[in-house]
């Protein structure tokens, strides 16, 4: 597990515990329902990351008891350091921090290729030879950030699982969804198309979740961990699959001719532009060395 290498061994206890307990007591309704249906939670936080503040707010709830406290042995900067960093690592699992999440780590990554001039110490943060050659540097913010990474990445990998996996948890997102979906209508609340039982399309949902969200970052955790590469190849497989599905429904409907025609051309354009989404790990180049041979900007090639 090179990410682990990153990482002191407070830091993956902490992010273990993150992971743990990033969705503790979820009530199947997400943050848009919670603020529009004025819930006790949504009043609670302030209508600000509603869920995760309640994942958050229940660990530590948790390990207050002295019978589930894991924490104890700590020391008193180590507690607020671990709690610290747990609560950044489960609030970053809220999807509006996704794209300036990793325009960040893109960012922070491209500032890092290079070693830094930096004095040695005894606390020097650690650092480990990438897949292209590169030696990554990273302070304690950076850390902290590529912690975020992990955990909202692992988060968001279902379609990078192995093909029933990913089939049987998307069928049980997707239920939850039209559920939520079926809630708001009977509030007389906004539904989304998403969670609209009449119009929702788990293959479709299932395509644009990966194209615009999980392939764009795991194409930029693969440039860091180059061993994540399999994660990139068993999406590209999994994408395949939901694209199939779509295309025989399409070719299955009543829709007209014409309309199939520009469905099918509409599917041939995404396949494209993931493919060219994933091309920076096809050619084994970094972000770094992609933007140097082409001269464009690094928020281009993500």
């Amino acid at each position: 597990m090179e990410g682990a290498d990153y990482l002191s061994s407070l830091q993956k206890f902490a992010l273990l515990i993150s992971a743990l307990m990033h969705d503790i007591r979820h009530p199947g309704l997400n943050n848009v329902f919670q603020v529009n249906a004025q819930t006790g939670l949504a009043i609670f936080y302030n209508d600000q990351a509603v869920l995760e503040n309640h994942h958050c707010a229940t660990t530590f709830r948790i390990l207050s008891n002295p019978q589930h406290n894991i924490l104890s042995s700590l020391g008193k900067d180590e507690y607020r350091s671990v709690r610290k960093l747990i609560i950044s690592a489960i609030l970053s699992t809220d999807m509006t921090c996704h794209f300036d999440m990793i325009k960040r780590f893109n960012t922070r990554l491209e500032a890092r290729w290079a070693t830094p001039n930096q004095k040695s110490t005894a606390r020097r943060p650690s650092h480990k030879s990438s897949g292209h050659g590169r030696k990554i540097f990273l302070n304690a913010a950076d850390r902290e950030l590529v912690m975020s990474v992990f955990l909202h990445g692992a988060d968001i990998s279902n379609p990078c699982k192995a093909w029933p996996v990913t089939r049987e948890w998307s069928d049980r997102i997707t239920t939850e969804f039209l559920n939520q979906g079926d809630e708001e209508r009977s509030r007389s609340m906004p539904v989304s198309p998403t969670y609209d039982r009449r119009y929702a399309d788990q293959a479709q949902f299932s395509l644009d979740f990966i194209d615009f969200i999980v392939a764009p970052m795991f194409v930029s955790i693969a440039q860091f961990l180059p061993k994540m590469t399999i994660a990139c190849n068993q999406l590209r497989s999994n994408r395949r699959r939901w694209e199939s599905l779509l295309v025989k429904k399409i070719d299955n409907s009543n829709m007209a001719y014409q309309k199939k025609l520009e469905e099918h051309k509409k599917w041939t354009r995404r396949m494209e532009s993931f493919h060219q989404i994933m091309m920076p790990k096809q050619t084994g180049k970094t972000q770094y060395e992609k933007r140097k041979s082409t001269e464009l900007d690094v928020g281009r090639l993500v």
